[in-house]
């Protein structure tokens, strides 16, 4: 995400609906073209919405890997079948390496989504109403790893 748009992010948070003179406004003396491009990024992702001259503002939190939600949905699928669902059946399922199924699960049992029954890796999905996939940002984790190890 460039920095104008996590600008622009922050100035329609403050004010979910308004005009779009208060957004140009605030952004006097920036590239036109540049604040323009950052309103088709939004509307592309369904965040913002303008009528005439005005807009209205959704946030939609940060996008969902398409591996988290493959993983996320053989969870549910498995938790319909049995309420204990293996590692290995997690893996085939869900077409995703052994390795990030692994990292994943450890998330989510972190977060309180997962729980970890058995010393054979049978885990137990808490929340199987739950559709969308709980976000992990890997790259964050794993940086803040090597923070705390370095």
């Amino acid at each position: 995400m460039s920095g104008l748009t996590k600008r622009v992010r922050e100035v329609i948070s403050e004010e979910p609906e308004g005009s779009l003179e208060r957004i140009y406004s605030a952004f006097e003396g920036e590239n036109i073209r540049e604040i323009n491009k950052v309103f088709e990024r939004l509307i592309r992702r369904e965040e913002l919405a303008l009528f005439g001259k005005k807009y209205r503002y959704t946030p939609r939190g940060p996008r969902q890997g398409a591996v988290q939600q493959r993983i996320w949905t053989a969870m549910r699928n498995l938790s319909k079948v049995s309420w204990v669902m293996s590692f290995e059946d997690i893996v085939l399922i869900s077409g995703a390496s052994p390795d990030y199924v692994r990292r994943y699960a450890a998330h989510l049992v972190k977060e309180k989504y997962l729980s970890r029954r058995r010393s054979d890796g049978a885990y137990v999905m808490l929340n199987p109403r739950q559709i969308w996939a709980p976000h992990w940002n890997r790259r964050k984790a794993e940086a803040g790893k090597g923070e705390n190890h370095g």
